[in-house]
């Protein structure tokens, strides 16, 4: 086997990584310079030429015989299908062809081509970058700005921002547990960043999501630089628990607190009280919703809440959006999307411990799994239900189902036995033979008469010695 330095990344990572600084990290948004290169669409037909020309022996896996691939095929058919019944037709439209589809991409190709250690540190490496771009910006941004609430880009705004730091703060903090050296000094001031980030944004969804996704880090057992598990309570989890605490004390400025207060105050909560607050919108969808299971097409919800006597808002809420949208089997097939993502990083737990440099997959799975939690909470209050970061994190579990988990169900093939095998297997009196073994490669051995004529002299063979 080769070194994990050595294995060999297939050329489609580099439009996959710039899809996710695109999509995940707004690079565009952030170097103002490059917002009209469109850089996407560079990416996507980098992507198609990469794939369609590049090696079969790298990063070939069958992504579409999983079952989170397909549960996704399936919920961009019913995203397609809802155009032709959608209340909002051409945004629709544009929507599936220019935000959907490339969310689509954007999984295919990293579950495509993550097909080895390499690649699966490849891609953690760049959702990091993104996310310190992301959280870096937000930091200085705080020093200039005139509002008490940051963001860093036109498509993030403060909620959004908080969302996508919640999710990928667990994959940087299980990381960080399972390195050494100045890599873990790195995803230190990272980790200590994002954790400043999220509070500057003044999303109270962002604190609820960093108040689950911190309780999930600190009793979750989370690797060693060894490969293995570390103890639920050890001393350095307990000091970096502390040192994130006191940075968060000493850096956030004491009106973030003064909003983040208000959640004890709800009686008089906008989001509560008026007819545009979240809740009023919220009753509004469920009410849709009942009147039109199916759904009303997808990108469709500010016009239904129009319709519905509202605002034209957005839903503020995952489900609510999904179920307006996509109807009660949008609903469904999302459960179904992150009970196999959840599923997947059991999977890995439960696997045999590896050594380093091949002890990724554990502290990505541990991480992944906390970004799912942080998606829940944080997505209960956002519109996220196609958030480019939620597809830039299953197809990283995508490739973690075809990097740890499917060699190892096809590791031997089954061979059926041939009619007179068990003689050979075992004879009277005798000792126990071994059963035939597959060739090299898990060809099954040839099957047709000659085969079955061959074994049968074989067994004929092994009776006559036993008899003399």
């Amino acid at each position: 086997m080769k070194p994990v330095d050595r294995e060999p990344l297939h050329p489609a990572v580099w439009p996959g990584a710039l899809l996710i600084l695109i999509g995940v990290g707004r690079l565009p948004e952030l170097v103002p310079f490059l917002a009209s290169m469109h850089l996407g669409k560079i990416a996507v037909i980098w992507a198609a030429a990469a794939i369609a020309l590049g090696p079969r022996e790298v990063g070939n896996p069958r992504v579409f015989d999983q079952r989170l691939a397909k549960l996704l095929a399936v919920w961009f058919v019913f995203a397609a299908v809802s155009v032709l019944w959608s209340v909002w037709r051409s945004y629709s439209l544009g929507f599936l062809l220019g935000g959907l589809l490339i969310n689509m991409i954007l999984f295919f190709i990293i579950a495509r081509t993550l097909a080895n250690t390499r690649t699966l540190r490849f891609y953690v490496a760049v959702l990091l970058i993104a996310t310190g771009l992301l959280s870096v910006n937000a930091v200085l941004a705080a020093a200039s700005a005139e509002t008490t609430r940051i963001s860093v880009s036109a498509a993030y705004d403060p909620n959004d921002l908080a969302m996508v730091l919640v999710m990928l703060l667990p994959l940087a903090v299980a990381v960080l547990f399972a390195i050494n050296g100045v890599g873990r000094v790195v995803l230190l001031l990272l980790c200590g960043s994002m954790l400043v980030g999220i509070l500057l944004t003044g999303s109270r969804g962002g604190f609820l999501g960093l108040i689950v996704v911190g309780g999930y880090l600190f009793f979750a057992r989370l690797p060693r630089s060894d490969g293995g598990l570390g103890a639920r309570f050890s001393p350095g989890k307990l000091a970096a628990a502390a040192l994130g605490v006191t940075v968060l004390l000493v850096s956030v400025p004491a009106t973030v607190w003064d909003r983040i207060g208000t959640m004890g105050a709800l009686e008089a909560d906008y989001n509560l009280t008026e007819s545009s607050g979240r809740v009023a919108i919220w009753g509004r969808g469920l009410d849709a919703m009942a009147a039109r299971p199916w759904g009303y097409g997808i990108k469709a919800f500010e016009a239904v809440e129009g319709r519905q006597g509202g605002r034209y808002k957005a839903a503020h809420n995952l489900w609510i959006e999904l179920g307006v949208e996509l109807g009660v089997q949008g609903w469904v097939v999302m459960i179904l999307i992150l009970a196999t993502a959840f599923g997947i990083a059991r999977q890995v737990r439960l696997q045999p411990p590896r050594a380093p440099p091949d002890h990724w997959a554990l502290p990505v799975a541990l991480g992944l799994r906390g970004a799912l939690l942080g998606y829940l909470v944080t997505g209960f209050f956002l519109s996220a239900a196609y958030a480019g970061v939620l597809f830039a994190v299953l197809g990283v579990f995508a490739g973690l189902q075809s990097l740890v988990l499917a060699p190892s169900s096809r590791a031997e093939p089954h061979i059926e036995d041939e009619p007179g095998s068990r003689a050979i297997a075992r004879t009277k009196g005798g000792p126990r033979q071994p059963r035939p073994q597959a060739p090299v490669g898990g060809w099954r051995p040839i099957s047709g008469r000659r085969g079955r004529s061959s074994a049968t002299a074989t067994a004929r063979q092994s009776r006559v010695r036993h008899e003399k």
